[in-house]
């Protein structure tokens, strides 16, 4: 139980951190990005619907992508639900549950089911490799994906991005 309470803490924002998000957005928007990634949950794993509200009013007109919080919420069909209310939200980037999303095919069919009559788009990431991307996506058929450092040199967030990995994505995905 307490491995729990510290992985839904992640992403449980006390109220300084809100402000300096809320900062960070108003910086986006400065600078002219189109959009961010945000999420945020409370101590027993649902959305922060008053958190999401103060962020999503301060982006308004970005492009707004909830991220892998989703996955470490208590229940990802109810934190779909609840996305659902915010239009600003285009998408939820999830691995369809704590494990690589290869290893999360079912779940994942299952939130772009759900999604379907929604804004919301499914957007399946972590664990991704080119080497097994075909076939996930043969299964899964996306409409956008993520990766990582499934395109980087050596599969490192330390390495750089490989042309070649990022064209044969591409060519899957077209």
């Amino acid at each position: 139980m307490l491995l729990f309470a510290l992985i839904v803490n992640l992403f449980f924002y006390e109220s300084a951190e809100v402000d300096t998000m809320v900062r960070d957005i108003r910086m986006v928007r400065k600078l002219g990005g189109n959009g961010i990634v945000i999420g945020a949950l409370t101590e027993d794993g649902r959305v922060d619907v008053e958190v999401m509200k103060r962020l999503l009013e301060e982006a308004e007109g970005l492009d707004v992508t909830f991220h892998r919080a989703s996955d470490f919420s208590r229940d990802l069909e109810e934190t779909l639900e609840t996305l659902t209310q915010f239009k600003q939200v285009k998408r939820i980037l999830t691995a369809g549950g704590r494990k690589p999303a290869t290893e999360s095919v079912i779940t994942i069919k299952r939130l772009m089911e759900l999604a379907q009559n929604t804004h919301l788009t499914i957007m399946p990431g972590y664990g991704l490799r080119v080497e097994t991307f075909k076939e996930f996506y043969d299964e899964v058929c996306p409409k956008e994906i993520h990766f990582g450092s499934g395109v980087r040199d050596d599969n490192s967030f330390m390495k750089q991005i490989e042309r070649e990995k990022v064209e044969r994505i591409r060519h899957i995905f077209s």
